[in-house]
């Protein structure tokens, strides 16, 4: 399987693996069957280790080792080789295997899926209709997958420790970042938050995507901006960067630079949390911008 972001969806039951939250992971949030409702709940990052949620990629899909719900399947922090490394095998053609690669007791432990109901984040015992879990291989369609992938917008670059794909597959232009998926109208009401919120969190979480750490690279020197090249001269693509507009600040990811200006990505430039990408010419970033704080971050050089 290659590396990129699925839907996931059980081929018993055509119902979705899905994260049951309201667009905030957690850990220990369940995971179940649901309809398909085109959610980042139910979008999956696979890094060639993990199931990552796009709810939040932090988190990745996880088998619970504790009583009472030993062996359920929910999300956690992604720090856990033994119960979170998977190996996802096709199995004719009828779809994909997604097992632990740890054993468990000795065993191979698959994803399975009971029922065909959709779930809910309380029920979380493998007896109950809708709920996921880990179990030995039956080879009955409750253990099989069909992957579909979601392609990266046609402006995305790869980028980051492992060249994944930005903007993210599940964060392209015209989407939101807020915990429903739509438009907000009121200052960050329904805006994600990932250590902040609107574009301050957005940027730190795509650069925590890219780089495994919020804070990684080289902390940037602050500058006031001339409106040439030499402004972005010791900053790389894949930097996190905090400027000041005339009334605000305003985070965000270069994606691109070249010798005639930037292309950056970011959230809430509409005052919506709605994501966006823009080109700027050097005299344009500096005619909206009038400096790069140094709060910014850039990327070790490669």
């Amino acid at each position: 399987m290659n590396k990129g972001v699925y839907t996931i969806k059980c081929v018993a039951n055509n119902k979705m693996l899905n994260l049951y939250a309201a667009g905030v992971a957690a850990n220990g949030t369940n995971v179940v069957m649901y309809s398909s409702d085109g959610t980042a709940e139910q979008k999956w990052f696979f890094d060639g280790k993990r199931l990552r949620t796009c709810t939040n990629r932090k988190y990745c899909l996880d088998r619970y080792a504790a009583s009472p719900y030993v062996n359920n399947a929910d999300v956690w922090e992604a720090n856990d080789d033994t119960n979170q490394i998977v190996v996802i095998e096709p199995f004719g053609s009828d779809g994909y295997s997604i097992k632990l690669k740890s054993l468990v007791g000795g065993n191979e432990y698959y994803l399975t899926s009971k029922g065909s109901v959709n779930g809910n984040g309380t029920d979380k015992s493998p007896d109950t209709a809708g709920n996921i879990f880990w179990a030995t291989w039956t080879g009955n369609n409750y253990q099989k997958w069909k992957f579909t992938n979601i392609s990266a917008p046609g402006n995305a670059v790869p980028l980051g420790l492992e060249d994944i794909d930005v903007p993210l597959p599940e964060y392209p232009a015209g989407s939101y970042w807020t915990t429903d998926g739509a438009a907000t109208n009121a200052a960050g009401a329904k805006s994600k938050s990932f250590n902040g919120i609107q574009c301050a969190g957005f940027a730190r979480y795509v650069y925590y995507c890219m780089w495994g750490n919020e804070y990684y690279g080289t902390q940037i020197s602050a500058r006031t901006l001339s409106g040439t090249a030499a402004d972005f001269a010791d900053i790389e693509p894949g930097a996190r960067i905090n400027c000041r507009s005339t009334s605000n600040n305003h985070s965000m990811i270069l994606l691109k630079k070249d010798g005639s200006g930037v292309t950056v990505y970011d959230v809430n430039w509409d005052g919506k949390c709605g994501v966006d990408v823009r080109t700027y010419t050097y005299a344009n970033f500096k005619t909206t911008f009038t400096n790069i704080k140094n709060t910014s971050y850039t990327p070790y050089p490669s």
